[in-house]
């Protein structure tokens, strides 16, 4: 056994040897962050740049992107990356968050070599980042300090996609003292000028406060960077941290921010504008007691009008109440398909970001599959604790993975599946069997614990009657028929039914 371990260790050693002689940094995250097969990331490229926002913004100088996993982030990623595909760029400048090495103090630049992620290698631009170390500290030549980190790689993909002949130059930011973020910026300037370069600082916002707070911070957060004034941002986002206790921080990513900022002033860059913002509790999967922000900034030489930096508002709306219209119906329709297609497709996620304020409503939602007239996947959510889009995408996605009925859906055979919605009113306890209304009521069973529900149109859908309706549900349940005839509960509710055409 210890011959074995031993000779593990030299394998070990003789990869990482390997790797090092190679200059080539290996991807450590495909799989993790993002997809790991190169088909499906360069279609999770495609379909997060597809459901982007297309903003009129002008030339940036550099941005501002998160790095955080694809379903929570990407879709903010993808909103920069839109901007800047417009333009064309030879030499992209990779501002990473030191999250990993810890005894780093200064900028520890990969000079030389390549990094690779499932798309190929992305080639470093010698020439630059020798450049850069040439001017001393705090630029050092550090690959080894590239190894784990993840902030840099996260974001490499889109730029091998959206600029494939371009080289780039790894940079990972690290320590916390203002010489440094101002000092490397002015290297940076200094080595661009003339250039045809774009920088890309990268760090998500606020870290772990509930959905609302996250809001409320990471705008003010995202204000100060729009100040184009790195000290004054430095100041501010610092003053955010001391007023709200309960963040881990701000902006991880906060030295390679200043950095782009010094960079981008010295290149004349003095505008910058919020491209979009989200949290992780507003995408379909995230959790909005415990959520990370997100938010792209483009910094520009040329000015921006007001009408064209969008607001990174969200409507508030309490219970849901009102019958929709067909327009709302059909954008919650093609909501839980693009939900469906992303997600099966490419492992990403849209991003809602229609602003009528009835689909930020509360309410409980099943969506019923269908594949040629057969029932191919249901699942639902009785409480009213969701908005409205988010439970619509995530009861889609269960139906198609989750339901125990069915093997999980194949994206080969999204074509041939037909969509059915259904939103519920809140529940209420009825008094007997007799008052359930077949057809109008859906039905929720309980009895010594266990518990099953049918949609108001099962029963119509079945043909059967009130006493029918109820021995199935007691064999869904789990229990004889006629079980419903003694110490059995029931709640009933109501839904809005509309389906695909």
């Amino acid at each position: 056994m210890r011959r074995f371990v031993f000779w593990m260790m030299v394998v070990a050693v003789l990869f990482w040897q390997g790797v090092a002689e190679s200059g080539v940094r290996q991807a450590a995250y495909a799989g993790k962050f993002y997809p790991a097969q190169p088909r499906k990331l360069a279609q999770a490229i495609d379909d997060l740049l597809a459901d982007a926002i297309d903003s009129n913004l002008p030339k940036p100088v550099a941005i501002v992107v998160p790095h955080a996993g694809w379903v929570y982030s990407g879709n903010i990623l993808a909103d920069a990356f839109r901007l800047v595909s417009r333009y064309s760029y030879d030499v992209v400048v990779l501002l990473g968050t030191n999250h990993t090495a810890h005894s780093l103090k200064g900028a520890a630049v990969f000079d030389a070599g390549a990094y690779r992620t499932p798309l190929g290698d992305a080639a470093v631009d010698e020439s630059i980042a020798k450049a850069l170390i040439g001017l001393g500290k705090p630029m050092i030549a550090a690959p080894a300090d590239h190894q784990d980190e993840h902030s840099i790689e996260v974001v490499l993909p889109f730029v091998q996609k959206c600029f494939p002949s371009a080289s780039v130059v790894p940079v990972i930011v690290g320590g916390s003292n203002a010489a440094t973020w101002e000092k490397a910026g002015a290297m940076l300037a200094r080595i661009l000028k003339g250039k045809n370069a774009l920088i890309v600082a990268s760090s998500d916002l606020s870290h772990y406060p509930d959905a609302d707070t996250a809001r409320k911070v990471d705008l003010q957060t995202l204000s100060a960077i729009c100040s184009m004034n790195p000290a004054a941002a430095e100041e501010q986002i610092h003053g955010i941290e001391r007023a709200n206790r309960g963040l881990s921080t701000a902006a991880c990513g906060l030295m390679p921010i200043l950095t782009a900022m010094k960079a981008a002033n010295d290149l004349g860059a003095m505008h910058a504008s919020i491209i979009s913002y989200a949290n992780s509790g507003d995408t379909l999967l995230g959790d909005r007691k415990r959520v990370v922000g997100y938010g792209a900034v483009a910094m520009t030489v040329e000015d921006v009008p007001a009408a064209a930096a969008p607001e990174a508002k969200v409507p508030v709306a309490g219970a849901f109440t009102e019958e929709l219209t067909a327009e709302q119906k059909e954008t919650l329709l093609r909501f839980a398909r693009k939900s469906l297609q992303m997600y099966l497709g490419s492992e990403t996620l849209p991003l809602f970001r229609d602003p009528d304020p009835v689909f930020y409503s509360h309410c409980g939602a099943f969506v019923t599959l269908k594949k040629q007239g057969n029932l191919r996947g249901c699942i639902g959510h009785l409480e009213a604790d969701t908005k409205m889009y988010r439970i619509v995408g995530k009861m889609a996605i269960s139906a198609a993975t989750q339901d125990p009925r069915f093997s999980p859906l194949d994206i080969r055979d999204l074509q041939d599946v037909h969509i059915e919605i259904s939103l519920l009113t809140p529940y209420r306890p009825v008094a007997s069997f007799n008052d359930i209304v077949v057809g109008k009521h859906g039905v929720l069973l309980k009895k010594f614990g266990q518990y099953a529900v049918f949609l108001p149109q099962v029963a119509t859908e079945q043909g059967w009657d009130r006493s029918q309706m109820l021995d199935h549900l007691c064999r869904k349940a789990g229990f004889d028929e006629s079980c419903w005839k003694k110490n059995a509960s029931f709640e009933v509710f109501e839904a809005m039914v509309f389906e695909e055409p």
